[in-house]
């Protein structure tokens, strides 16, 4: 009997754990596309159309100009590009999580509607569409990124108005090492670093179907990454031995960059800086 490709993605999690000692997830899925994958399979044609049909199926609603938006998508840098080239970042209602279709209507998304966008984006090239979310402490807010494999490696696409909370190149031999890539990029606006967990992916192509394409807020996509696995990044280091993050980049990204570049201005302790009133 042929494996069904729901059935094909399963027998990949199961494999998650890489034999860590602390058992830290080393995911495996597909490398690259989908497609050629199913294509290595006994029967592979006909799940190959299966899954080209149902693909076709979820972008009905979208519009031939999204449509063809989406196939310019068709690398993980292209769709970096786009979300930091051509989307305005939704600071106005953080309290939405609106699909891709109506991202794209929109013009404008934040960091969970960014990587769903991304993930979204995936799906339509054959590769697995999936959100992984970062936690923060108390004093920070969460942030969702759209894992990708390439050759073996881990990267990820995001959207951020923090450079150090974006685009990774995938050189990552797992997504527990590509989440601790984030560590020393992820503060409040006191200098704060404040991740603390990270979740296994979520395959959103698991998800109902209406994540793509609803007109209304998406909701039950966050709530599935805030209920996924979490692991915890300190491990036995206490919080307060943490050095506050680098305080020049502190200092452009959150206070605003110098009239003079910052690569000939000395770096400043923040007990002489000007910090914000208000704690994110």
């Amino acid at each position: 009997m042929i494996a069904k490709p729901r059935e094909i993605i399963k027998s990949s999690w199961n494999r998650a754990a890489s034999g860590s000692r602390r058992g830290l997830p080393d995911l495996i899925v597909p490398a690259g596309k989908m497609y050629p994958y199913y294509m290595n399979l006994r029967g592979g044609e006909a799940v190959l159309k299966h899954q080209r049909n149902g693909i076709k199926e979820k972008f009905g609603r979208f519009t031939k100009e999204q449509l063809s938006l989406l196939r310019r998508l068709d690398t993980p840098r292209r769709v970096q590009d786009f979300l930091d080239y051509d989307l305005v970042y939704n600071d106005d209602k953080p309290d939405t999580c609106f699909s891709p279709l109506e991202v794209l209507r929109r013009g404008r998304a934040h960091c969970l509607e960014g990587a769903m966008l991304a993930a979204a984006a995936f799906l339509f090239h054959g590769r697995p569409p999936l959100l992984l979310d970062l936690r923060a402490n108390a004093r920070d807010d969460d942030h969702v990124i759209a894992p990708f494999r390439e050759k073996g490696r881990w990267g990820a696409v995001a959207l951020s108005r923090f450079c150090g909370l974006r685009y990774r190149e995938p050189v990552y031999r797992s997504t527990a090492e590509l989440c601790r890539s984030y560590f020393d990029f992820y503060y409040n606006n006191r200098g704060e670093k404040t991740l603390r967990e990270f979740s296994v992916p979520l395959d959103a192509g698991r998800l109902k179907a209406e994540w793509l394409y609803s007109d209304r807020n998406v909701f039950f996509v966050s709530r599935r990454l805030d209920a996924a696995r979490h692991y915890k990044i300190l491990g036995a280091l206490r919080e307060e031995k943490l050095r506050k993050a680098d305080a020049q980049l502190f200092r452009a990204e959150v206070l605003g960059a110098a009239r003079a570049p910052l690569v000939g201005v000395r770096p400043r302790p923040y007990s002489a800086l000007s910090l914000p009133r208000r704690l994110t």
